[in-house]
C-alpha cells in the first residue's frame, strides 16, 4: 500500500467505493499486506477489521532527522536574491495550480516559479496562470513539461512546493528531500511524516494565502 486511494480531496461516491474495495482485499481475501508508511499503517488499520497482521516496510521519509551529505548539499548552486521556486507535478486538478499561481501572484520580493510535468507547458496551463497572474509575474514562471532531468531542476531550485488537493506519500517530495532541497507542502496525506523528519515545512489551511 503506496498512498491509499480514499481519503480527504477525492469525490464521496469514489472513496467510498475504492474504501469498500479495500475494507474487502484486506479482510476477507486476506493477503500479505505490506505499508510503506505510517500514513498507509495507520489507515490501514481503521479499516482492519479482523486484526490481519500487516507489515511495515519504510519508503524513505522514517528517519529520525533528514540526512543529507555535505557532497549533495554541494552539489546546489549558491543562493542568489531571486528565490526559485520548484513544482513537480503533472497538469491536473489533483494538483491545483490554481493555488500555486494564486500564491505566487501574492509573493512579494524577487521570485521565479518553474513548474515542471506532463501537460505543465500547455496552453491551457499557461491560460490559467495568465488568468491569474499580473504581466510581471506571469513573465517569471516557467512552463517546463515533462523533463527527464528532474534531478538538475532540484539542484537549481532554492524551495520545493506542492500545491495539491490530495496526496499520498509524493515521490517528487521524497526526491527534493533526498537531494537537500526544502520542501513546502500541504497537510495532506503523508505531510506529517515528512515534517516529523525535520524535512519540509507544512502549512495549514491548504489555501493560497496560507502557500504564499
Amino acid at each position: 500500500y503506496h498512498g491509499l486511494m480514499w481519503g480527504d480531496g477525492r469525490p464521496f461516491f469514489h472513496n467510498l467505493l475504492v474504501r469498500f474495495t479495500e475494507i474487502c482485499l484486506l479482510n476477507i481475501t486476506n493477503p500479505v499486506t505490506i505499508g510503506i508508511s505510517k500514513m498507509d499503517i495507520e489507515r490501514l488499520q481503521k479499516i482492519n477489521f479482523f486484526r490481519r497482521e500487516i507489515d511495515y516496510i519504510p519508503n524513505a521519509v522514517n528517519f529520525d532527522k533528514a540526512q543529507v551529505s555535505d557532497d549533495q548539499h554541494q552539489k546546489h548552486l549558491p543562493l542568489t536574491d531571486t528565490k526559485k521556486i520548484l513544482c513537480i507535478g503533472r497538469f491536473s486538478p489533483q494538483k491545483n495550480y490554481r493555488r500555486m499561481f494564486e500564491a505566487f501572484n501574492l509573493l512579494l520580493g524577487s521570485y521565479e516559479l518553474t513548474i515542471v510535468g506532463s501537460r505543465t507547458d500547455s496552453n491551457e496551463c499557461k491560460s490559467l496562470a495568465r488568468s491569474i497572474c499580473s504581466e510581471s509575474k506571469f513573465a517569471l514562471i516557467n512552463f517546463q513539461g515533462e523533463s527527464t532531468d528532474v534531478i538538475s531542476h532540484l539542484r537549481n531550485a532554492t524551495v520545493f512546493c506542492l500545491s495539491s488537493d490530495f496526496e499520498g506519500m509524493p515521490l517528487s517530495a521524497i526526491e527534493a528531500l533526498a537531494s537537500g532541497t526544502p520542501v513546502v507542502m500541504p497537510e495532506v496525506g503523508g505531510a506529517a511524516e515528512f515534517e516529523s523528519c525535520g524535512g519540509a515545512m507544512v502549512y495549514r489551511p491548504n489555501t493560497a494565502t496560507e502557500l504564499s
